[in-house]
């Protein structure tokens, strides 16, 4: 039995009616498919940032820092890595704060500020010196290659 007949009226090759007939049962199966998965959709569960949001909200820091990183043996999710989710970006602004006048006392004053803002002490003046630093060797690597460019 041929799946293909040449249809005389538009010139074109089309399925058989049986063939047709089975396409249709195949595709309205799909249908009833699609329609069983959703019945059976499982609700959304709530990611690591969300909860660590809601316990934030309710506990503070240092408890919703303590419930994420539970989990896990060390501390995946590092203060810089949470300060983040809250929505503060804290190496921009210790950066911004020290370009301005170049004096590391104002980095210390935008951490501890941060610091008050979250209530726990996250950006020590060590922390906040090794960011620095690390900006500084940056800048220092890329002007170097700068330099070799001219």
């Amino acid at each position: 039995m041929d799946s293909k007949f040449y249809n005389k009226k538009n010139g074109r090759w089309a399925p058989t009616f049986y063939v047709q007939r089975l396409m249709n049962n195949e595709i309205a199966g799909y249908h009833t498919d699609a329609m069983i998965r959703q019945q059976y959709k499982k609700a959304p569960q709530k990611g690591i940032k969300t909860i660590f949001l809601e316990e934030y909200e309710k506990n503070g820091y240092e408890s919703a820092k303590k419930l994420v990183n539970d989990r896990f043996e060390t501390e995946v999710y590092s203060d810089i890595i949470l300060l983040g989710w809250l929505g503060i970006d804290a190496k921009k602004e210790i950066i911004n704060a020290y370009n301005q006048n170049f004096n590391y006392e104002d980095a210390y004053k935008i951490a501890e500020e941060i610091n008050e803002k979250i209530k726990y002490s996250v950006l020590s003046r060590a922390l906040v010196n090794t960011i620095i630093e690390k900006e500084l060797k940056k800048e220092n690597v890329n002007r170097d290659e700068d330099d070799d460019a001219r």
